[in-house]
């Protein structure tokens, strides 16, 4: 029995969701935040690590090759959206 709804539209729904998925590209690895801030490595982790204890990011997962060719994955996090203020009349 098929719903005639793809695998894209179900990832597509988690993303618009925030809720993180299996391969999460939109995500930064530790290194790539070292890289992206320049600092080092324990210091970007860190950081990482703050803005997920106060909710500013989630903690998720990316996949990409290592220099042997292997399709590998690894811990990721990504921004959350801050929510909109609702407005009070």
């Amino acid at each position: 029995m098929s719903s005639g709804i793809s695998r894209e539209d179900w990832l597509k729904a988690l993303e618009d969701a925030n809720v993180p998925t299996e391969n999460d590209q939109g995500a930064v690895t530790v290194q790539e935040f070292a890289d992206m801030m320049g600092l080092t490595r324990w210091m970007a982790g860190y950081n990482l690590r703050k803005l997920l204890s106060q909710g500013r990011a989630v903690r998720t997962h990316k996949r990409a090759m290592d220099t042997g060719g292997r399709c590998k994955t690894h811990v990721a996090y990504r921004l959350v959206e801050p929510e909109a203020k609702r407005e009070t009349a």
